[in-house]
Order: C-alpha cells, then structure tokens, then sequence
C-alpha cells in the first residue's frame, strides 16, 4: 500500500462518483460505516484481502441486519497496487453496479 496516495484516491472517486463515500479500513471509516450501513447502502471497500474484510466487518454487517452480499458489500483488495491501479479497479466496481441498478 506503500505506492497508494489515499487523499488523492479518495478526491478521484468523489469526483468522478461524487454519491459515493470512500470508507477505507481504519478506525474513522468503521465508525462512518457504522453510520451508513442498511439495507439500502452499498459498501464499496478498499482495504485489505477480501478474506480478512469479510472476517472484519461481518460482525457490523449483522448488527446492522444486512447482508454481506454484492448488493451491499464490494471489497477491493489493495494488495500490490498504485493510486491509479485502485481507482481503475473502483471504477469498474462501481460502473458495474450502475449498469446493474
């Protein structure tokens, strides 16, 4: 995550999706998901593997009586990636998702 500019990565998807609210995995985007979550909200998360994610949130998930399914959850793995690597991979999350709905 080393080469991944997140204030930048956070200004390009707003800008682009600006209905979107980029949660990153850390204590404020737990608290901001907290928020956010229910059945009409859809969760696009760039963190870490999508295993551990899903072993992170699902508790939240169930608080909040929402799936953990596509509909509601989109995990990015940030893995080995760039600023530009993991908009891309936004991007099509996203464009996805609209071309669904």
């Amino acid at each position: 995550m080393s080469q991944i500019d997140f204030r930048t990565l956070a200004e390009k998807v707003h800008n682009e999706f600006p209905e979107t609210e980029l949660v990153l995995c850390e204590k404020a985007g737990e608290r901001l998901m907290e928020r956010l979550l229910d059945p009409d909200t859809r969760l696009l998360m760039p963190a870490c593997q999508e295993k551990k994610q899903r072993k992170l949130l699902a508790a939240k998930f169930q608080q909040a009586d929402v799936p953990m399914d596509r509909r509601h959850w989109l995990p990015i793995s940030l893995g080995i990636e760039t600023t530009d690597s993991i908009f891309e991979k936004i991007r099509a999350a996203l464009t996805a998702v609209r071309v669904r709905t």
